[in-house]
């Protein structure tokens, strides 16, 4: 009998564990998932940035303008030249808009403050004042108060259209399909490999070296002025853009050296290149006796 009660304590003992313990797993298990529920969506709406913009406007006193628009996912540049706009530019403009915390301490609004660049951003509207020493930090006012922010911002007062453009030849993502130089005409044969026409003694790497030098070329600068083009060399570009439309870029090289310099009579905006880029935009010979290394593309 004895026996028997000690075997039933122990069976008892034994249960109680398992219960006690399936208590403290059930607590863990809901700690660690049902208990995240209720701040799981606070917290990400809390990281999350502000709404995509769709204009900007930059001004400053005494010169003209500049106004940017989102179109089909792109920044363009409405006025005064309307382009494509130079994408990491943007960027960092709309980084004015992260930069100032909701628990930000304002400073004391001070001279510092001249309302000489406004920039806009859909409705909202952040003044930029003097840099700091280092010119890495810049004074602004945004809503009545002043803050201190990492410069967006690469000159004190003077804004030049051209340094909001894209320096890209053709649209990010583009593929030529043909290629119109000057004495030479590049297309594609039935298996995709590149040809010349006229014929050249030079091997398929370095036709499609060439392609590609264009097809990702952006300028060391840029320029904005009308120019006589009568006479001059054209190149024509057909390519495919990223959404797979056709186009057709026309350029008239104004100077081969020591700059090649080409021009884009659609836009008014000249390109320049320095002569190592130049060459692997119109010198087929030299790509082919580069064998190799002409295959790494040139693109500034």
């Amino acid at each position: 009998m004895n026996t028997e009660n000690a075997t039933a304590k122990r069976l008892l003992l034994f249960w109680l564990a398992l219960v006690f313990f399936g208590v403290i797993l059930l607590s863990i298990y809901w700690l660690n998932n049902g208990g995240d529920h209720s701040t799981s969506a606070p917290t990400a709406q809390s990281h999350a940035g502000p709404p995509p913009a769709s204009h900007i406007r930059i001004a400053a006193q005494g010169q003209p303008p500049l106004n940017f628009e989102r179109i089909n996912g792109d920044w363009m540049m409405t006025t005064p030249i309307p382009a494509h706009a130079n994408q990491a530019r943007i960027r960092l403009l709309l980084n004015l808009r992260r930069q100032i915390a909701s628990d930000a301490t304002p400073e004391q609004i001070t001279g510092n403050h001249a309302d000489d660049i406004v920039i806009t951003i859909d409705d909202q509207t952040w003044r930029l004042g003097a840099m700091t020493e280092d010119r890495q930090y810049r004074h602004i006012s945004h809503n009545g108060k002043a803050y201190m922010v990492n410069n967006p911002w690469y000159g004190d007062s003077e804004i030049k259209p051209v340094d909001y453009l894209d320096p890209r030849l053709l649209p990010l993502g583009a593929r030529i399909t043909r290629l119109e130089l000057p004495d030479l005409v590049l297309g594609k044969k039935p298996n995709g490999a590149w040809r010349a026409d006229p014929p050249q003694q030079v091997s398929t790497g370095a036709l499609a070296a060439l392609v590609t030098n264009w097809q990702l070329a952006y300028a060391s600068a840029l320029s904005y002025e009308a120019h006589e083009v009568g006479g001059l060399p054209i190149v024509t570009v057909h390519y495919l853009s990223s959404a797979g439309q056709k186009h057709e870029s026309i350029f008239y090289i104004l100077k081969r050296a020591p700059r090649l310099r080409l021009y884009s009579p659609a836009t008014r905006l000249s390109y320049l290149f320095p002569e190592d880029i130049a060459a692997g935009l119109l010198d087929l010979q030299r790509l082919n006796a580069e064998g190799e290394d002409a295959l790494e593309p040139r693109i500034q």
